[in-house]
């Protein structure tokens, strides 16, 4: 019984030495650095949106830093607009019937 308690203390240390990081380092991703852009959305779901540049974004003069940033909020705005669903809009008649009914009932007990 002894044995069973020492795996899971020793598997549940494991675990939590690798959640908060101390545990072993992994690798750093190796690569070539690539050009990226990141975007504050306005939707608190989202903490940033990454996007990343061709090689060949910066070789057009015509395309300056401010345009490529135009182009990525763009970009991002299309994107989640098509995975959000639309904003429902509330019914009005509910509330006018409420404020209808309000005024009926001021008017028969003599307030109005």
């Amino acid at each position: 019984m002894m044995e069973r308690l020492r795996l899971r203390l020793g598997g549940l240390l494991r675990r939590l030495r690798r959640s908060s990081g101390k545990g072993r380092s992994r690798p750093m991703p190796q690569g070539r650095a690539r050009s990226v852009i990141v975007l504050k959305p306005r939707d608190s779901r989202f903490r940033e949106v990454i996007c990343v540049l061709r090689d060949d974004a910066f070789s057009d003069p015509d395309c300056d830093r401010e345009e490529l940033l135009r182009q990525a909020r763009e970009a991002a705005r299309a994107e989640t607009g098509s995975v959000l669903p639309p904003r429902e809009r509330l019914p009005l008649w509910p509330a006018v019937l409420l404020l209808l009914g309000t005024a009926l009932i001021l008017k028969l007990t003599g307030v109005i």
